[in-house]
């Protein structure tokens, strides 16, 4: 597992504690308070926020934490973690085909079969090979980051 994934998963075993489930409740909680600069004042995501982006759960998956990560991530840290979970999918040629898109969305938390992942290939495939790259696959996540 690569260093950024894996410290991914070390945060949220580290802010899940033992529990067995994170409650989003106290979830929002952690990342309120985790949000605060100094002086006690909130820089960062709201008690609502967090509750409002998970709203009709009672409970987070690694996936919806990844999901939060990303969306409150700079461009560069997104991009560090994509690239980190498209390597260990991808079988040392530098592409995915229909079915290591399966399995990357299915680690990102997201289920699709593979119609869903060919039409993704054949969109977002500049050279039409049936095949995504790194970087075709950063431009198809980064902008539809929150499916």
């Amino acid at each position: 597992m690569k260093s950024a994934v894996k410290e991914l998963y070390h945060d949220f075993e580290e802010i899940k504690g033992r529990n067995k489930r994170l409650s989003v409740e106290v979830f929002a909680r952690k990342v309120q308070g985790l949000s605060r600069d100094s002086q006690g004042r909130s820089n960062a995501s709201s008690y609502d926020d967090v509750t409002n982006m998970f709203k009709g759960k009672d409970s987070i998956e690694f996936s919806d934490y990844l999901k939060f990560v990303l969306k409150v991530s700079s461009d560069d840290e997104v991009k560090k973690v994509l690239t980190d979970f498209f390597q260990e999918v991808e079988n040392d040629n530098g592409f995915i085909k229909i079915d290591e898109l399966i399995k990357l969305e299915e680690k990102l938390g997201r289920k699709i079969d593979r119609d869903e992942a060919s039409s993704i290939i054949k969109e977002w495939d500049s050279n039409a090979e049936g095949k995504l790259d790194l970087d075709a696959y950063l431009m198809y996540k980064t902008n539809n980051i929150c499916k």
